[in-house]
């Protein structure tokens, strides 16, 4: 646990008899074989995200590869039980997380384009503005060589 996490949740309680450190690893497949192969869970989950993911890039729809893996795994007796239970959870959390990453790279692209366009008004209205000052078509040219990019 971060330091000053542990302080923090030291504070609020009256004593401590613990200190918990937390390791993140990312459990896909091929990879970490060690924990995955000493946990069947973790492994069952590995193995359901590797279908999502190939799923999604097959039916080239995110909804449809979602469902189709989530169908897959309990046909398989991947995560059977959970999935049974939380198929329509499973469903929407997924769906919900990575279109929050198709949203990003959307206003990622967004606003690259907004900035191309700012920056196309920006060099316009200098170019005026020199134009404005009296200077010639080859002056301007040649400031605008000159002027960092």
């Amino acid at each position: 646990m971060h330091e000053g996490l542990f302080s923090a949740w030291c504070s609020y309680v009256s004593y401590s008899c613990f200190h918990v450190s937390v390791i993140d690893v990312q459990v896909l497949r091929n990879t970490h074989t060690e924990i995955l192969n000493r946990c069947n869970k973790l492994r069952e989950y590995s193995a359901f995200i590797a279908k999502a993911q190939a799923f999604c890039d097959e039916y080239d729809d995110l909804k449809k590869g979602l469902k189709a893996a989530i169908k897959y795994c309990r046909e398989h007796g991947i995560l059977k039980e959970f999935l049974e239970k939380n198929a329509r959870k499973v469903l929407s959390m997924l769906y919900a997380e990575w279109n929050l990453e198709d949203a990003l790279a959307v206003t990622a692209r967004e606003n690259r384009e907004k900035g191309r366009k700012e920056g196309q008004k920006e060099r316009d209205k200098y170019f005026l503005d020199l134009l404005d000052q009296g200077l010639t078509p080859e002056e301007i040219k040649q400031r605008l060589s000159q002027t960092p990019n």
